[in-house]
């Protein structure tokens, strides 16, 4: 049996569409509205293709199956190098790592918002703010917490009661500090990254 090679473009939109798609031409075809533009969305996958179903493709069925898995789990792996986000299209992983293979080029995994923000010369400036954003939000969430500290100190209350408190605020807060902290240093190393990049052009 003949594998189908896959083909790679990107579209206006910086989507990945593979060329040899069984619904290729519907993909590049304008849509209407925004109802059908989510439908296309949806469709923009190896699970689609009847090259997958019959499993004719240089991606085994199996193998495309355990992309699609990891790729929900949200592995690290299979996120925006710039933003840590899970990349939602097959395609965009697909095409890194038939790009891995057959050509040996390594190319970073990138969200198409992301994509369209590099293209613009916009990410720079934007993930600055984010960065800003979000050290705003730790050290307001921090001041927040030394202050719940301290008001449930000064309160005349049974400890159970400071207990509950501060684990029904403090935990939520600290949680969403967490997560922040995550993000900026997602977004700083997405920087580094973007600047190595412009360094070597």
């Amino acid at each position: 049996m003949v594998l189908i090679q896959p083909e790679f473009e990107i579209d206006g939109k910086n989507r990945v569409l593979c060329k040899y798609h069984s619904h290729y031409f519907e993909f590049i075809t304008p849509t209407l509205d925004y109802f059908e533009e989510i439908y296309l969305d949806s469709k923009l996958t190896c699970l689609t293709c009847d090259h997958y179903q019959n499993d004719e493709c240089y991606f085994t069925r199996s193998k495309i199956d355990d992309i699609e898995k990891r790729r929900k789990k949200g592995k690290r792996q299979f996120s925006c190098v710039l933003c840590g986000q899970k990349i939602e299209r097959m395609f965009t992983i697909v095409h890194k790592l038939y790009n891995e293979q057959i050509d040996s080029v390594k190319i970073p995994l990138i969200c198409c918002d992301c994509l369209e923000m590099v293209e613009n010369h916009q990410y720079l400036n934007e993930s600055k703010k984010l960065m800003y954003l979000y050290s705003y939000v730790i050290l307001t969430l921090t001041f927040f917490i030394f202050y719940l500290i301290i008001l449930l100190n000064i309160l005349n209350l049974p400890l159970l009661v400071k207990a509950i408190a501060f684990a029904s605020f403090g935990f939520l807060e600290i949680l969403l500090i967490i997560k922040s902290l995550k993000r900026l240093i997602l977004y700083r190393r997405g920087n580094k990254i973007l600047k190595v990049y412009y360094d070597q052009k």
